[in-house]
């Protein structure tokens, strides 16, 4: 569970938070408001193109090794975007963890519904739901205490923290787990695990701004 919080929650964060940095990002980086809106729309669908090519991916090669690859991707992304000289810098990191953000999910939560007990689950999906509901909420309010400081980078910075983190964690409970050959496989990361009652009942969204997708997403499954 710790995975699939790491690996969702700071890209929440983000997405909602950025455009009220708007104001420090655009100077810092010689980029428009507008030109930041077009960004995270284009990160938004980066993470919902990313949803499918997980799908697909996760049923040819091992999951597990391919999370600590992106996880891996995605530190990178997050310094990229922290220490961003230029706006090119800066909008192809922010897209990338878009992407990533949604290959991570599919590569940890598939375990996470069929290995874990069925009477633990409500109080799992309550404590997923809290921290993803509980990450939009919040992702304004810290984007505006980042903007009231001058400064946006220190929250790009604790999103490679963060991820830095999950990488260690995912690196030391590594179990390596054969790619899955149909939706049925058990243990499996197949379209099934993902369409299927226990992904409706964790609530993980497709996108928190984008609710179309989850249902791209089924229809592809």
């Amino acid at each position: 569970m710790v995975l699939v919080v790491c690996s969702l929650v700071p890209y929440l964060v983000l997405t909602v938070a950025v455009l009220s940095l708007g104001e420090i990002i655009s100077p810092s980086l010689g980029i428009s408001r507008a030109t930041l809106q077009v960004v995270a729309s284009m990160s938004a669908g980066a993470y919902a193109v990313g949803t499918l090519l997980a799908v697909q991916l996760a049923m040819h090669l091992p999951p597990r090794r391919m999370l600590v690859v992106y996880e891996v991707c995605f530190v990178v992304a997050s310094v990229l975007a922290a220490a961003a000289p230029n706006a090119p810098v800066f909008i192809g990191a922010f897209i990338a963890q878009g992407l990533l953000t949604s290959l991570m999910l599919i590569a940890a939560l598939p375990p996470l519904v069929t290995s874990w007990p069925a009477s633990k689950m409500p109080i799992t999906a309550g404590i997923l739901n809290l921290c993803i509901f509980g990450a939009v909420a919040a992702g304004p309010t810290i984007g505006a205490l980042q903007a009231a400081g001058g400064s946006w980078r220190w929250l790009f910075w604790g999103v490679a923290v963060v991820a830095g983190l999950a990488l260690l964690f995912s690196v030391l409970t590594f179990r390596d787990t054969p790619p899955s050959v149909g939706p049925s496989t058990p243990g499996g990361a197949g379209p099934g695990a993902l369409s299927g009652p226990w992904g409706t009942r964790l609530g993980v969204p497709a996108h928190p701004q984008r609710p179309a997708a989850q249902s791209a997403v089924r229809a592809a499954a």
